[in-house]
């Protein structure tokens, strides 16, 4: 809108802060649920639940306080019902009600699945500061230039309490809980790598391996210095996933054989004999199994890690994209630069925007390739396991 971009400073209207710039967090958040609860259900890091911690219940006061909020600002939208906030802004805090509950929710079940920190709630917590900023900024504005009634100063506390709220959330959600997992050691009295045991942030940005790389710097580092591999990252777990696809697979493929035999006597048992009298026989030599075992196994690979093959495609996908988007940004900042008549706003979002794009690529290929690093790791030991399974059979039956 050019009554937008043509202004000194960027406003938004009202009817546009409190609707769809509202909606966009609360929209990313149910797109990216069924993903996550799906990721959650396929964990292959066995643990016990967490413990009821400080920090969770911070955090399930803080969103209590946050509907609390909502239903306040639902029934002062209710009571001042004019045709200029009508059912949409109604709306707003209705959907906020609904998606706080099933955060509620979620945080329990994160709980139990043994999740350190959450990255949805990350990303949505820091999609709503967003999103409530230029409510702040506006308030702010008409408050200090004197207009003042009632209606505002109510708006005006909403707004404050419902900001507090959304970035002490997203704050607690800037750490990981803690639990006694993340400090157990195996026999050799080694820990176990943290990374699974640390906070959102921490994991995007490898800050976990930071003590590691200095001990290298200070040291030459030895097998003692190394976290050991939890439980589900070991070879033998790769090869036992491993060898039940491949198990699972056999025997569904002799019944199918078994059920194309049984058919195809049944049919032989009801034809007459004396038709195939006069053919010649000939001899059918069976198929080699080396390349049936071959595909089953590259197949069995497959199916065990198709998971993390998909999410890391999606991240090379997503990175694209960005990728794409970045020499456009940089078009519209030079196109700035030659146009005299713009606003001065509009190139500090442009250079912003490009930054974030600039972080998002980065974040994004580096976790590509530390997804595609890890199945590679475990493609190799599930090989390598296997191999010596069958070399350790072939030795003992001969020997």
């Amino acid at each position: 809108d050019k009554n937008v971009t043509n202004l000194p400073y960027p406003y938004l209207t009202e009817c546009f802060r409190s609707t769809i710039l509202q909606w966009v967090p609360i929209s990313i958040f149910w797109l990216i649920l069924p993903l996550w609860l799906y990721i959650l259900n396929k964990r292959q890091l066995k643990s016990q639940a967490l413990v009821v911690s400080l920090l969770l219940i911070i955090k399930m006061i803080l969103a209590c306080l946050f509907i609390l909020i909502q239903i306040f600002r639902l029934v002062h939208y209710v009571v001042l019902w004019t045709d200029e906030k009508g059912l949409a802004y109604v709306l707003t805090s209705i959907l906020y009600i609904i998606t706080i509950s099933f955060i509620l929710w979620l945080m329990n079940y994160d709980r139990l699945k043994s999740v350190f920190s959450s990255g949805l709630l990350f990303i949505f917590w820091l999609l709503v500061c967003l999103a409530i900023l230029p409510d702040i900024i506006d308030y702010s504005v008409k408050f200090y230039q004197q207009i003042k009634s009632i209606s505002l100063w109510i708006e005006f506390i909403i707004v404050w309490f419902q900001f507090l709220f959304a970035f002490g959330l997203f704050i607690t959600n800037c750490f990981a809980e803690k639990y006694i997992i993340a400090h157990q050691t195996t026999l050799d009295e080694r820990p176990i790598v943290p990374e699974f045991h640390e906070s959102f942030l921490s994991r995007i940005s490898y800050s976990w391996a930071t003590p590691l790389i200095l001990r290298g710097y200070k040291k030459p580092l030895t097998e003692k210095d190394c976290w050991d591999l939890p439980i589900s990252e070991r070879t033998a777990a790769v090869v036992h996933q491993v060898r039940n696809y491949m198990k699972g697979w056999t025997s569904c493929e002799k019944n199918s054989i078994n059920n194309i035999k049984l058919s195809y006597s049944n049919q032989a048992e009801d034809e007459h004999q004396n038709l195939l009298d006069n053919v010649p026989m000939v001899d059918v030599k069976k198929s080699s199994s080396k390349s049936k075992e071959t595909s089953i196994f590259w197949y069995a690979l497959f199916c065990t890690y198709k998971d993390k093959l998909f999410i890391g495609g999606f991240l090379k996908f997503l990175h694209d994209i960005i990728q794409f988007s970045g020499p456009m940004i940089l078009k519209l900042l030079l196109n700035f630069f030659t146009d005299s008549t713009k606003p001065k706003w509009l190139g500090i979002f442009y250079a912003i925007l490009l930054s974030i794009t600039v972080f998002c690529h980065i974040i994004l290929l580096r976790a590509y390739f530390h997804q595609q690093f890890l199945i590679g790791l475990r493609f190799r030991s599930a090989v390598t396991g296997l191999v010596y399974r069958k070399v350790s059979y072939l030795m003992f039956y001969f020997s």
